[in-house]
């Protein structure tokens, strides 16, 4: 008397919280677009920030998400380095994120000096501020560049907040296009953001499909 198997169970699934008031808009058609668009731009700092600093730098993008602003607050560090950003032609700010340590070993290569490991954990000064908004005003030039074909953007930097919580650029519940990177500056290396406003970089998105 044969005796019946028993079908296998199915893999188990992961399973996942669905936020209804915030749905995932990113498709992967959505995300390689994206993916592109920051791998341009990863290549395109790797370069700059190399030759201006004179010294290894790299930049390599870890992740894209879908966050509200408070979320995205909420996530950084404190003190931290908070680019605010005038975005042309969108209509909402943006911001770029750098740990406190790699803007000053920055502000030390452009000064002259080794970038060394032991960087100062403290708000910055006049001139380191106006070192590093020049640095990384060039490096957000390249925005342009890296979105070409998706959305003429470009940015500028509007002010730096060393709190997070301080910046008040958006609405709590307001959503980003939120790109994580790992950047290297040096011996220095951080976990670097740029957020964008979601509704209309998806927009853009949807069109160059």
């Amino acid at each position: 008397m044969t005796t019946a198997t028993a079908p296998a169970s199915p893999p188990a699934r992961e399973v996942r919280t669905y936020d209804f008031r915030r749905p995932t808009k990113l498709s992967r058609e959505h995300l390689r677009v994206l993916e592109m668009a920051f791998d341009t731009l990863c290549r395109q700092w790797t370069t700059l920030l190399t030759t201006t600093l004179r010294t290894t730098c790299a930049m390599e993008c870890s992740s894209i998400a879908q966050l509200t602003y408070d979320e995205y607050v909420s996530s950084l560090e404190q003190p931290t380095t908070l680019f605010l950003l005038d975005l042309e032609p969108v209509t909402g700010a943006g911001l770029l994120d750098v740990s406190v340590p790699v803007s000053m070993t920055v502000v030390d290569h452009l000064l002259g000096g080794p970038g060394r490991a032991d960087q100062p954990a403290r708000t910055f000064s006049e001139i380191e501020h106006t070192l590093l908004v020049s640095v990384f005003d060039r490096a957000l030039g390249e925005l342009g560049y890296a979105f070409e074909g998706v959305l003429p953007l470009a940015a500028t930097i509007r002010g730096i907040e060393t709190s997070p919580q301080f910046a008040q650029a958006a609405s709590p519940s307001d959503s980003l296009c939120v790109a994580s990177f790992e950047l290297t500056i040096g011996a220095q290396v951080c976990l670097a953001t740029l957020a964008l406003p979601f509704g209309e970089v998806f927009a853009a998105v949807e069109r160059s499909l």
